[in-house]
């Protein structure tokens, strides 16, 4: 085992995956589960913020 960070877990998630099938992948709310609190320790972290930014069509 090693220790992973953001990158490297949107490297993991987007190998071998069409945008369309990441997409969807994505959209479930299965997958994702963001309360206030969450998402003010995302918007906290910079280095969480930059990989956020990094994803190709995301608000910048």
């Amino acid at each position: 085992m090693r220790q992973v960070n953001a990158a490297d877990i949107l490297d993991i998630a987007t190998s071998g995956t069409t945008a369309t099938l990441l997409a969807r992948r994505w959209e479930s709310a299965l997958l994702v589960n963001v309360d206030n609190n969450t998402l003010r320790r995302l918007m906290d972290n910079k280095a969480a913020m930059d990989a956020l930014m990094g994803i190709e069509g995301s608000a910048a």
